[in-house]
């Protein structure tokens, strides 16, 4: 486990991100940009899912049968007793872990949500948090991130917790490596972050050559 992670999993900073942001508006770009597709997600599985708020979106209007995971133990907690009054407990299970460790746990989706998150993780995780993405997403489904959109890779002190810092960079290059991805759409967001929608299309990225 990185020394970020360890940070927001076990030394608190999710809790405490998660009270630093939960009355702030729930403007949604990423539910706005899958509906925007059409994109209607039979399993959804969130990383940084807060509350577990927008995956109740996704399983009220389209059924999605959601799983969302996110180092913040309160967040985890609040969001329960949240989806058990909005009814839609049954269609949304919510886990306390981290990208880097519980992707694996989960059963594949045809959606799969970085939300807000990879901005934290410890660089050195980032090829298995890639590697594993690639294998609980089945071929088909759309990847959407939620991050910061900076013109170049750089990283900036984390302004809440010393010693920690900020990773910024376009995520979406990692995954747009393998052919098998392509890029759907890119929307950029007014406060410095952006979300991108990718498929994953295993036959389209490595099409068959005819040997002559």
């Amino acid at each position: 486990m990185g020394h970020q992670e360890t940070i927001f999993l076990e030394g608190g900073e999710g809790d405490n991100w998660h009270w630093r942001n939960r009355h702030k508006d729930k403007i949604d770009p990423v539910f706005e940009a899958t509906q925007k597709l059409g994109i209607k997600p039979r399993y959804v599985l969130e990383i940084g899912c807060g509350t577990g708020w927008r995956l109740a979106k996704y399983a009220k209007i389209y059924k999605s049968y959601c799983c969302g995971i996110d180092p913040s133990f309160e967040a985890i907690k609040e969001g329960i007793e949240m989806l058990r009054t909005a009814s839609v407990h049954r269609f949304v299970e919510l886990y306390h872990g981290t990208a880097s460790n519980d992707i694996n746990e989960t059963r594949p989706s045809d959606l799969l949500v970085l939300g807000f998150c990879l901005y934290v993780c410890d660089p050195e995780n980032l090829p298995k948090i890639v590697y594993d993405t690639h294998n609980n997403l089945i071929d088909g489904g759309h990847l959407i991130i939620h991050d910061f959109d900076p013109e170049y890779p750089h990283k900036v002190p984390y302004h809440h917790v010393d010693g920690l810092f900020s990773y910024k960079m376009d995520y979406s290059k990692f995954w747009l490596a393998n052919p098998a991805y392509s890029l759907v759409s890119k929307t950029i967001i007014g406060n410095g972050t952006a979300v991108w929608i990718l498929k994953k299309d295993i036959i389209a990225g490595w099409p068959l050559e005819q040997l002559t």
